[in-house]
């Protein structure tokens, strides 16, 4: 959750530095136009107002406080999930893949393969011309 109110931090403070063209001038006269310094000193003084709000309202941070602790669980109960499901159920050996305990490769009859085993052919390289 901390990622997002990063992100959405930098990303304003990027948006507040890229400069306006002229259609985003305000189209009411009576609208004053902010200044980037004006916008984060607004900011400021808003950060600082909320530094007290539990001291002015502690039963709204309680109340926040409960609903923080009951999404967080729900949050972890979702990703438990999500990772129960995504994990396989079964895990017999199918043949496609080998495991500890299987023996010597034999094909589908039953019979051990005879002869030498097929050995790679080195890679082809063309001779300098």
């Amino acid at each position: 959750m901390f990622f997002l109110l990063r992100a959405a931090f930098w990303l304003s403070l990027v948006v507040l530095l890229i400069p306006s063209g002229e259609e985003a001038a305000p189209s009411v006269p009576a609208a004053r136009a902010v200044s980037t310094f004006e916008a984060v000193g607004a900011a400021h003084s808003t950060y600082e107002d909320l530094k007290g709000f539990c001291g002015r309202n502690p039963d709204a941070c309680q109340t926040g406080r409960a609903f923080a602790d009951t999404f967080s669980a729900k949050a972890r109960h979702g990703a438990r999930w999500v990772y129960d499901q995504l994990e396989p159920k079964d895990t017999a050996p199918t043949g496609s893949t080998p495991s500890a305990t299987a023996g010597p490769a034999q094909p589908r009859n039953g019979r051990p393969i005879d002869g030498p085993l097929p050995v790679p052919r080195p890679a082809f390289r063309p001779s300098p011309a």
